[in-house]
């Protein structure tokens, strides 16, 4: 999603891209920083002059040993961002949530959806809406005309309907 997201955005006009991830990027090598999440310094230094942070940084793979991970990298790893983004005085955090909170089997869940969480990327995803103070988008599919258009909506300071919790 983080390549596609980039490709779109690079389309921008005079749009300045730094992508942070923690393995190189084949595709966009001379955008790339090496750090984690994790790594609170690092992303602080890496935020330097960075006005939004679209954060989709995430373990979601089904077989994460141990599943502590889950919560290391997809808790830990927003209050980490989030301390980086205060320190830098960045505001703005787009911060791309789950499906994975309403549980299986649920038809068309909307945000108003009961959560039902069944494993421990569920769970790890709802302990950060439960942080608060944070714009949520859950993704189901994503569709390059829908995500252009949001992200156009975002650039240009439109307003957009979404819950905030």
């Amino acid at each position: 999603m983080g390549s596609r997201l980039i490709s779109l955005l690079q389309t921008i006009p005079d749009s300045k891209l730094l992508n942070i991830d923690k393995q190189p990027s084949k595709l966009c090598p001379d955008i790339t920083e090496i750090a984690d999440v994790l790594d609170v310094r690092k992303l602080t230094e890496l935020l330097v002059g960075i006005e939004v942070v679209v954060l989709l940084a995430a373990e979601h793979r089904d077989d994460v040993t141990p599943t502590s991970l889950y919560y290391k990298v997809n808790v830990e790893g927003m209050h980490n961002t989030l301390h980086a983004m205060k320190s830098n005085g960045i505001s703005r955090l787009i911060f791309t949530s789950s499906v994975a909170v309403y549980g299986l089997n649920k038809s068309n869940p909307t945000e108003l959806h009961p959560t039902d969480p069944f494993n421990d990327y569920g769970h790890s995803k709802w302990s950060v809406h439960c942080s608060g103070g944070i714009l949520l988008i859950r993704i189901g599919i994503l569709i390059s005309c829908v995500l252009r258009s949001f992200l156009g909506r975002i650039i240009e300071g439109m307003y957009i309907t979404c819950s905030v919790r």
